[in-house]
């Protein structure tokens, strides 16, 4: 039976791959808005005279495991304090300069810190951007003092460690993504971006075999809620 079921499987995967494979054009324009934000972001940073030291791309789009009609954008700022104020104070007066550079308005929004929200429309794609400020930490070893100030100074290791050992199964996340977000599982209860990329390293095989057959199928995209490419 487990055979059979992992046959199907794959023969569905086969199937719906191209759904869920970015194509070159998305590709460039995300790596090029990318680019443009990290020159923005430092720049009104600079200006602003924070004391920034890194503008860095985390998060499913630099792993290559994001989905191509979902395009999200996470771009994290690290800088050289341990004053909470001036990672509350980027999101209020920064990133607002740097949306308006992309003819965009941001949105503050809030998690353990505020971080900044811009939606951007880039070489005919829709993107959604976070701009998120954390402590930097050069070494690991000092990680316990930035999380007195920011959680989100683990998400830049987290981020590496994941980077390493996806490679070769950016698809199978993808797919698992999807699958996760039909189940309306992903981003409740804790089911992040970066669990799903995690859980697909060591359990993705083992995983999906046992799927039963009609889930298999309920795995492939309406061609109505994808975007065209």
């Amino acid at each position: 039976f487990l055979s059979s079921v992992k046959d199907l499987f794959y023969h569905e995967v086969q199937k719906v791959t191209p759904s869920l494979t970015f194509s070159p054009r998305q590709l460039n324009a995300q790596k090029t808005l990318l680019r443009q934000i990290i020159e923005v972001t430092r720049h009104e940073c600079e200006k602003a005279q924070y004391p920034v030291v890194n503008v860095i791309p985390v998060g499913s789009a630099t792993r290559f495991t994001a989905l191509p009609f979902s395009l999200e954008l996470d771009v994290f700022v690290t800088f050289a304090t341990y004053d909470r104020t001036v990672l509350q104070r980027f999101a209020s007066e920064v990133v607002p300069r740097v949306a308006a550079v992309f003819h965009s308005s941001a949105e503050v929004k809030y998690a353990e810190n505020p971080y900044g929200h811009f939606a951007v429309c880039w070489k005919g794609f829709s993107f959604e951007v976070d701009l998120v400020a954390t402590v930097h930490v050069s070494d690991p070893k000092f990680l316990s003092q930035a999380l007195a100030i920011s959680g989100m100074a683990r998400t830049l290791f987290h981020n590496d460690f994941l980077k390493e050992r996806i490679k070769g199964l950016e698809l199978q996340a993808r797919l698992f993504k999807y699958w996760a977000k039909q189940k309306r599982l992903y981003g409740t209860f804790g089911f992040t971006g970066f669990l799903v990329d995690f859980t697909s390293i060591e359990y993705f095989l083992p995983f999906f075999p046992a799927i039963k057959s009609q889930e298999v199928f309920s795995m492939i995209p309406e061609p109505a809620t994808l975007t065209t490419l």
